[in-house]
C-alpha cells in the first residue's frame, strides 16, 4: 500500500525559507564583520560553507528539516518517504543554490548576472507553483519532497 503524503504548501515553503534567512542573518553579519567586505573570496566561501552546514546538518539530522521548516511543521524526505542522509542533503542543497551561480563569475557583468539569477531562480522554483507534489527543480533532480508532518506518522 502506497503512503500518501501531504505536501507542504507553496506559501509555507516560502515563509520557511524566509525564517531560515532571518536565522542566518546574525551569523552572516558576524562573518562580514570578522572577514571584512574587502576580502570577497574568503567571505563568499565562509558564507557558503555556513549555509551549507546549516542546511545539510538539519535536513539530514533528526529534525529532517531546517529550523524554518520545522517551525512550520515541514520535513524534507525522499520521494519514497525515507529520511535524508548527509550525502543526499548535500546534493539537494547544491541543486538548490545552482541558479545563483552566475553571481560568482567574472565572465558576466554584475548587472547582467543579477538579472540572470533572477530569471533562473524564477524558472528553477516555478514548478513548486505548478506541480501536484509542489516540487522545485532541485527536488525533482534529487527525488525529494517537502511534506507537512513527519513521514513516520503517515506509515501505518
Amino acid at each position: 500500500m502506497a503512503v500518501k503524503f501531504i505536501y507542504a504548501g507553496r506559501i509555507e515553503r516560502l515563509f520557511a525559507n524566509l525564517l531560515d534567512t532571518l536565522i542566518l542573518i546574525v551569523p552572516s553579519l558576524l562573518m562580514v564583520e570578522l572577514l571584512g567586505d574587502d576580502q570577497q573570496g574568503p567571505l563568499v566561501l565562509a558564507l557558503f560553507t555556513m549555509n551549507f552546514i546549516y542546511d545539510v546538518s538539519f535536513t539530514s539530522g533528526k529534525w529532517q528539516a531546517t529550523p524554518g521548516k520545522r517551525l512550520l511543521n515541514m520535513y524534507v524526505i525522499h520521494k519514497d518517504g525515507s529520511p535524508m542522509r548527509v550525502s543526499h542533503a548535500a546534493e539537494r542543497y547544491l541543486a538548490f543554490v545552482m541558479p545563483s551561480l552566475p553571481i560568482y563569475t567574472s565572465l558576466i557583468p554584475p548587472e547582467t548576472a543579477q538579472i540572470l539569477v533572477l530569471w533562473l531562480s524564477f524558472l528553477w522554483f516555478m514548478p513548486i507553483l505548478a506541480t501536484v507534489e509542489r516540487t522545485g527543480i532541485h527536488d525533482m533532480m534529487c527525488h525529494t519532497r517537502v511534506i507537512t508532518g513527519k513521514a513516520d506518522d503517515k506509515k501505518k
